[in-house]
């Protein structure tokens, strides 16, 4: 049982740390951004500077809700 939920947290752990940024994620941000790679890698720099954990995917998605947010 002990041996099942360590290979479990593993393969979690694991994941979070791979996760890929979707190709969708990062065209919307870029597109957010004007185009401007500078400004796309500030506010994922932002997010993870806000929560250091977190994935680039989970960074680029954070991103892209903040500035939907904050431009409603």
């Amino acid at each position: 049982m002990v041996s099942a939920m360590i290979k479990l947290i593993r393969k979690l752990i694991t994941n979070f740390f791979t996760e890929q940024v979707s190709s969708e994620d990062r065209k919307t941000l870029l597109r957010i951004c004007g185009g401007s790679q500078e400004t796309l890698n500030r506010l994922v720099d932002a997010e993870k500077r806000r929560t250091p954990s977190i994935s680039d995917a989970k960074a680029y998605r954070n991103a892209i809700e903040s500035w939907q947010r904050d431009n409603r």
